[in-house]
């Protein structure tokens, strides 16, 4: 061969090439597996309930104001009914809620989904509730009201296994569906002691502040006499869900504790707690809010909607002037407090940022058997670097297969110690002894150490990586510092020729 060196480089390079193809492939069966994940996560809360978030306890009442209109002129003037319904919604003044959750894992095949179950107590408490009072907008109109109800929205209501409502010391029974259309999933009872409905005549603008006077007929008994009653709810929940919960908090003033059993809690949403423990057995989180905080409470008035906690919250950017519209608040989302049942080893995710430094690892390991090459004047074949190429790249399949099975742990122990086993007994023969070869395995065994520091130090993998590149480059620079490249070149192409002469 006319130029030994150069078929040489151009071999391995073929080599890399190739082990770079392979890595891909297996990066692309990574994201298979987590796109089937993914279908067995979905098909749990298909079948169990979705993450779930909570709005509620609030007061609704229905109102509907009659009128009539005269049109047309002189014999074909007339009067046409026409009517205005009326939504009034009030946010408790306090909401104070207790939340107990315990742990669940549900499977689908080899994959395991993260899911809870526990009580929400939730308490609300109104100070008045002048918000529920219509007010006309028409001269001579009536308006009648339906009795007010407390509804509690969620965003799964296959979730809800027992719900217990209690109205001012009174045990209220539950009915589906909320009656509010922008979030219809939930619950909802009828105040106990009000009428059916309350009418209201208001006779011109002068009558107007009678008729709104009036308007307060059809609320709590004690509210219809004097609107500055307060009302009280308590609303307990039995809940289940899959990784996630939010809260709403829609009232002036939020109070929210929440324990479970998950030593993993990631903390979302619009606020972070203000409070909280995190432990082996579990994490004790606390939020507190004000109105001046979270505009949630005016946000509902104002046609936001609950939605769900895997949906961003998108927030109304600010508007020159009232051409945002209804439209426009409606697909506001409301703000929520919100915890995630996190999974800190999803062996999907570790295998896919693993394979990230395989082509690091191939080619750390080619340059130390090129450096055996030139300073033992060693020849290994370009067969031979395939070889390697590909136990180290099987490493990374192992790693994916097992650690669907067992902890990921002990995947990382079996395919990193198999592989390296392996590349220890080939490089005894590959490199001609069995200290070398026992060095040889020692090093991929290395490599493959710092690689799980990498994936178990996810905040400091960038400076632990870095500084580990130049410990070695360093290293590699500090052994060759007396080496006479041009020499050894030049030897070993004459060692390559020599079998070609003869």
């Amino acid at each position: 061969m006319r130029f030994p060196l150069l078929s040489k480089v151009l071999a391995v390079g073929l080599v890399m090439l190739l082990m770079a193809v392979v890595l891909t492939r297996i990066g692309w069966l990574v994201d298979e597996r987590q796109g089937r994940r993914l279908e067995a996560v979905a098909s749990v809360k298909e079948s169990v309930a979705a993450a779930q978030a909570l709005l509620g306890p609030i007061v609704q009442r229905r109102c509907t104001e009659h009128w009539q209109r005269t049109v047309g002129e002189g014999r074909e003037r007339r009067t046409e009914p026409e009517r205005r319904d009326i939504v009034l919604r009030a946010a408790p003044q306090a909401l104070a809620v207790d939340g107990q959750l315990t742990s669940e894992l549900r499977y689908r095949g080899i994959y395991k989904v993260h899911g809870y179950t526990g009580q929400i107590v939730l308490e609300a408490r109104w100070d008045d509730l002048a918000a529920l009072q219509p007010r006309p907008e028409h001269t001579g109109s009536t308006i009648e009201c339906e009795a007010p109800t407390v509804y509690a929205a969620v965003s799964d209501p296959r979730g809800l296994r027992r719900a217990e409502v209690v109205v001012d010391g009174q045990a209220l029974r539950a009915e589906p569906g909320t009656g509010d259309a922008r979030h219809p999933q939930g619950l909802h009872v009828r105040l106990s002691g009000h009428t059916a409905t309350a009418t209201v005549t208001a006779a011109g603008p002068a009558g107007a502040g009678a008729a709104a006077a009036a308007g307060a007929a059809g609320l709590h008994a004690a509210a219809a006499a004097a609107p500055s009653a307060p009302l009280a709810v308590k609303l307990t929940l039995q809940l289940a869900g899959t990784d996630r919960l939010s809260l709403v908090p829609a009232a002036h003033s939020t109070q929210w504790r929440l324990r479970a059993d998950w030593p993993h809690p990631s903390f979302g949403g619009r606020f972070l707690p203000e409070r909280r423990e995190i432990g082996p057995g579990g994490f004790d989180a606390r939020w507190s809010l004000s109105s001046l905080a979270s505009d949630a409470a005016r946000a509902l008035a104002q046609g936001a909607t609950l939605c769900g906690p895997d949906a961003p919250e998108s927030r109304i950017a600010h508007q020159s002037a009232e051409t945002a519209g209804a439209a426009a608040r409606a697909s506001r989302c409301l703000d929520t407090l919100s915890v995630a049942f996190f999974d800190p080893v999803d062996v999907h995710v570790l295998a896919d940022r693993a394979i990230k430094y395989g082509m690091l690892f191939v080619v750390f390991t080619f340059m130390a058997v090129g450096l055996v090459e030139v300073l033992a004047r060693r020849r290994v074949h370009p067969v031979q670097y395939t070889l390697v190429g590909l136990a180290l790249c099987l490493f990374f399949l192992l790693l994916l297969s097992l650690s669907e099975h067992v902890a990921f742990d002990i995947a990382y122990a079996a395919a990193g110690g198999a592989c390296a086993g392996v590349l220890a007994v080939y490089g005894t023969f590959m490199l001609g002894s069995r200290v070398a070869g026992a060095a040889f395995g020692a090093g991929v065994a290395a490599l493959y150490g710092m690689l799980y520091v990498l994936l178990q130090q996810e905040q400091r993998a960038l400076v632990i990586g870095s500084v580990a590149l130049f410990v070695a480059l360093a290293a590699v620079m500090w052994l060759t510092r007396r080496v006479d490249w041009y020499a050894r070149v030049e030897g070993l192409s004459r060692t390559a020729a020599r079998p070609a002469q003869a």
